[in-house]
């Protein structure tokens, strides 16, 4: 017989930091707790009239978004991603389609897909994940949440199909294990997509791109069919954090045309987020900031 539950009150200025969304997750979705109460506060030393308000409104969009019946890999990489995707909802694009099409490349365990999946009803999504364990938690997600309608495809976006070998880190660090800074972990022969083949079958109205270091290749590799593409976003990974203003130095040469700028950068980056739009208005869009200490956000036009 186990332990007991631990019975948790949590009191939270939510509307005051991201740390406060974070804990409630972790404590929702924890095992060992037994929360029978969140409770709004004032934001401290930065308190206002509405402050409490405020933090309530906070405490009942993140409550609604708990509905998700989400299972995980890691609680610690997916609190950020929680909080990236839903409370910030960085994935958010406008388009006029009425049936936006949705690459989801670097899945994980499905929690992109399942936004898309409420942010845009009708829209044709297909998740795309290499490491085997994520892809079955990817599966259960989208049963559960009656998202079964997005297609998950088992495997590697690069630039070939057949199968590749990847290291299965076991949360969100895996990636294909012929690119320099492989991390540890379990290898496992894979189905492998190339990317290009994709984008040269229909136009795309969203491709996110998570894939762990393969981003710059693949980009290469797709560049004459990148004009099928409306907007792109994506994490950046292993680059020279120096040189910030471009990343990967020849990203926008690889990139049909997207250009990038920074809008903010931690002091110690080894990760950019790149939000891209093709044939946007006039005007920088709106910026969100990650809560990621190790990523930096760059939007393009």
């Amino acid at each position: 017989m186990g332990a007991p539950l631990r019975r948790v009150i949590v009191n939270t200025d939510a509307k005051n930091e991201a740390d406060d969304q974070f804990a409630i997750v972790h404590a929702l979705l924890s095992p060992s707790l037994d929360v029978v109460g969140v409770i709004p506060a004032h934001f401290g030393t930065r308190r206002t009239n509405d402050s409490m308000a405020e933090s309530r409104q906070e405490v009942i969009h993140l409550l609604k978004l708990m509905d998700l019946d989400v299972h995980y890999a890691d609680l610690l990489t997916l609190c950020p991603q929680w909080d990236d995707i839903f409370v910030k909802r960085a994935l958010e694009f406008a388009t006029s389609s009425p049936a936006p099409r949705i690459l989801d490349c670097g899945a994980n365990v499905g929690l992109a897909s399942l936004f898309f999946r409420r942010a845009y009803p009708t829209a044709r999504i297909t998740a795309f994940e290499a490491d085997p364990a994520l892809f079955a938690v990817l599966e259960t997600n989208l049963r559960a949440n009656g998202a079964s309608g997005v297609s998950a495809r088992h495997a590697a976006v690069w630039t070939s199909s057949g199968t590749l070998t990847f290291q299965c880190e076991g949360a969100d660090s895996g990636m294909i294990g012929s690119l320099p800074g492989a991390v540890d972990g379990s290898p496992a022969v894979v189905p492998s997509l190339r990317l290009r083949d994709v984008l040269e079958e229909e136009s795309v109205d969203l491709l996110k791109l998570d894939i762990e270091g393969a981003e710059a290749l693949v980009l290469e590799d797709c560049e004459p069919a990148l004009h099928r593409v409306k907007a792109l976003v994506m994490d950046l990974h292993e680059f020279d954090a120096s040189d910030i203003g471009a990343p990967d130095g020849n990203l926008a040469g690889r990139s049909g045309g997207f250009g990038f700028w920074l809008a903010s950068a931690a002091d110690v980056a080894r990760r950019y987020f790149i939000f891209s739009i093709r044939n946007s208005t006039k005007g920088e869009p709106g910026v969100s900031t990650s809560s990621c200490i190790r990523t930096a956000n760059i939007f393009a036009i």
